[in-house]
């Protein structure tokens, strides 16, 4: 159980993390800069089996 719910805290962070980063590229393509989108595929950060409560 406290090890799922810690694998659960850690992929959420993950997530948090590349979204700040999406909006971070998002916030300099308004201002002019253009740069490469972030690519980061989230399906490496999907368990491979589903957690079990």
């Amino acid at each position: 159980m406290a090890w799922s719910a810690m694998f659960l805290i850690s992929y959420q962070l993950s997530v948090i993390s590349y979204q700040s980063s999406v909006i971070s590229h998002q916030l300099s393509a308004s201002e002019g800069n253009r740069q490469e989108a972030p690519k980061k595929n989230l399906a490496i950060l999907l368990p491979k089996n589903k957690v079990r409560n």
